[in-house]
């Protein structure tokens, strides 16, 4: 039977081995026979390895029987980052790496991405949640370094709230003329979104998460029913489209997700979908946008969704665990 299993043709096994995690083919295959350690050693594998816990006893280089041609995609959470950064600071390049997720919680660690994005020239996808616990260090660096990636296709960027916060001097930014997708969860000017998407002539679509913006507007919200002139006025106060559609030329869809200065704008709102004042900590709208190919201008497309969050008070200072998000109202025609 193992002789049989031998004889299917390589390119079948590598097939079969680039669907499973890498973790669970070294721990399956890499000490098996001569026959699957010359597979686990051959370039032409492609492998994908999620680093979930950190430490070294549970992840070492050492320990990974593959060659850095090898690597496909690399993942790795809030506990495995520092490890899978020391991995790729061993080896100096991953000549066929087309993903990377991170979770930066570490100055150090934040430095040595700059430094080693330029190993991982064939990048398509870059995942990044970075807390920096200096919020007043730019992060200009750490962008440029990105949009320096020829290849880079999606890229998703997520800062803590402060973190991104430019004055109105201009940002000096490489040109990316790869970006196709760009996703921001970070604290920014409407202005500072401007600039960036002027340095990604090729962009479609963008994803912006924008915190602490203007107080007006959400009273709209508490109503029955929404005008697509009230969601105009509502986006207007926070993202320009006008400059928004001359910055991005290529731009095809905006996806916000807008969240107001403090809990005072939404008061009425929250009554109306049943919630807890005192409890609830956040609410937010989601609204999808489509450039119109007529007008060059952003049309609205339903439907909008007013999502909120409560704590429980008792709990909220010792266990800081939030309830989910939970949908509020929807709003399925737009009149």
């Amino acid at each position: 039977m193992i002789s049989s299993i031998e004889r299917l043709p390589v390119e079948i096994w590598f097939i079969i081995l680039s669907q499973i995690d890498g973790n669970d083919v070294r721990k399956a295959f890499s000490n098996l026979n001569t026959f699957f350690t010359s597979l686990l050693n051959s370039p032409r594998l492609r492998i994908c390895l999620n680093i979930k816990t950190g430490g070294c006893n549970v992840f070492k280089a050492s320990r990974i029987p593959f060659c850095p041609e090898t690597f496909e995609a690399l993942h790795a959470n809030l506990y495995g980052t520092s490890d899978l950064l020391l991995f790729l600071d061993s080896i100096s390049s991953f000549p066929n790496l087309r993903s990377l997720s991170l979770h930066i919680r570490r100055q150090k660690n934040y430095l040595l991405l700059q430094s080693l994005l330029p190993q991982v020239p064939s990048l398509q996808y870059l995942a990044v949640s970075c807390a920096m616990f200096n919020f007043n260090k730019s992060v200009e660096p750490l962008f440029n370094r990105i949009f320096q990636l020829p290849q880079l296709r999606i890229c998703k960027i997520r800062l803590s709230r402060n973190v991104f916060y430019s004055s109105d001097s201009e940002l000096n930014l490489a040109i990316s003329t790869s970006l196709r997708r760009f996703h921001l969860d970070a604290s920014i000017p409407s202005a500072s979104i401007h600039r960036l998407v002027q340095c990604m002539p090729s962009l479609r679509a963008l994803n912006v998460h924008l915190y602490r913006h203007d107080m007006d507007g959400w009273s709209e919200f508490s109503l029955p029913q929404i005008t697509k002139r009230a969601c105009t006025i509502f986006m207007g106060r926070h993202i320009c489209f006008e400059n928004l559609a001359k910055a991005a030329p290529n731009l095809v869809y905006l996806h916000t997700i807008i969240e107001p200065y403090s809990h005072l704008p939404y008061n009425d709102l929250v009554r109306e979908c049943n919630m807890n004042i005192a409890k609830t900590t956040i609410v937010y709208v989601q609204m999808t946008w489509k450039r119109n190919s007529n007008s060059d201008m952003f049309d609205i497309i339903p439907p909008i969704t007013i999502q909120g969050r409560e704590h429980d008070n008792e709990n909220w200072v010792f266990e800081q665990t939030p309830r989910d998000y939970s949908i509020l109202k929807k709003y399925s025609n737009i009149v």
